[in-house]
């Protein structure tokens, strides 16, 4: 259930804001205001922001060596694959934006390679079949896992007023919606998301994640797993790079060869 603040200053917030968010709360950040022109002794009030896990962009809520992604799905309906998912994250605090399509049968594996900090769907998602599906699913990871679960209404993007055309379309519909919904003050702007397409990367699930040891050990945290052998990186943005790298590595013979160059270029050695 979200909880209200109004009439106290956002940065005497941050600790009990923060605490809630991680507690699972949502909360609502409502300001005091008066109108120009206006000489009325009363002030009108309006909700400017609702922090949530995947919406946090202050330090407070951000870890810094970690992508703070909210993951919307979406499912479109003329689509001729029916059991088609969409899948479009963001991290807010970054603006690294992504598209990718799913199925039913490697949902889980899909969330756990983007690990959101919340999963947003349609009000509707629960009037279709496979929808009833999904949210059995997600129920389950948000017990398991404590990923928050959210549902939004895409009644005002234009796109969804007709039959979506792709399931990642209906995703970032969703997505769409629910930061305008969550951020009225201050959208993010519209980026143009990265697709991660399948057949150019190495497919790994959450359990060959685990037991590989490639983002942490057994024994949990970084130390004694491939990416605290590899990591060399001195900002919390390469960090981020390269689990995404280590996590879905590609296998396009062009992007090892342009990021060998790059790495080449950068350490002023010759291409021999």
């Amino acid at each position: 259930m979200p909880h209200p603040f109004c009439g106290f200053p956002l940065f005497q917030l941050g600790k009990h804001v923060s605490a809630l968010v991680e507690a699972g709360h949502k909360v609502v950040i409502v300001e005091e205001f008066k109108e120009a022109g206006v000489d009325s002794p009363t002030t009108a009030r309006r909700v400017t922001r609702v922090v949530t896990p995947g919406t946090g962009v202050d330090e407070a809520f951000v870890d810094l060596d970690q992508s703070n992604f909210v993951l919307a799905l979406g499912v479109a309906g003329g689509s001729s694959v029916r059991d088609e998912i969409g899948l479009a994250y963001r991290d807010i605090s970054t603006g690294a934006s992504f598209t990718r399509v799913s199925k039913l049968s490697t949902l889980r594996d899909d969330i756990h390679l983007v690990r959101p900090k919340e999963v947003v769907v349609d009000e509707r998602l629960r009037d279709s079949k496979l929808g009833g599906r999904i949210l059995e699913l997600l129920e389950g990871e948000r017990l398991r896992e404590g990923i928050m679960l959210s549902e939004t209404s895409t009644d005002a993007v234009p796109s969804s007023s007709t039959a979506v055309a792709s399931p990642n379309s209906a995703a970032d519909a969703v997505l769409l919606s629910y930061l305008a919904s969550t951020l009225p003050t201050t959208p993010p702007p519209r980026t143009r998301a990265k697709h991660v397409d399948p057949a150019t990367v190495m497919q790994m699930d959450a359990t060959t994640l685990k037991s590989l040891e490639v983002r942490e050990s057994l024994r949990g945290g970084v130390r004694g797993s491939l990416l605290g052998a590899v990591k060399r990186t001195v900002t919390p943005g390469g960090h981020r790079l390269l689990v995404e790298r280590l996590c879905a590595s590609t296998s396009s013979f062009l992007s090892i060869f342009s990021r060998l160059s790059d790495s080449l270029t950068l350490c002023r050695c010759p291409l021999d």
